[in-house]
């Protein structure tokens, strides 16, 4: 049996080990952008909402405005 070659088990371990760490490092950072990325879009749906409440309250108040200034003349 001369054409066998030993098995380096250390070696083996090692690489083996490292792939794992990396597959699940790339697991860890993918989740951390979409988790960004989940943020980011939060961020803006809020900033718009916020500025569509803004333009409704400014039309109440100009509504309410119109609506005291014809009652005020109908008195």
């Amino acid at each position: 049996m001369a054409g066998e070659r030993q098995v380096n088990w250390k070696t083996l371990f090692i690489e083996g080990t490292a792939i794992i760490v990396s597959i699940l490092l790339a697991f860890a950072i993918d989740a951390w952008w979409q988790d960004r990325k989940r943020a980011e879009d939060e961020r803006e749906s809020l900033e718009l909402i916020s500025r569509d409440l803004r333009s409704s309250i400014e039309q109440l108040e100009e509504a309410r405005g119109f609506a005291r200034t014809s009652s005020d003349a109908a008195l």
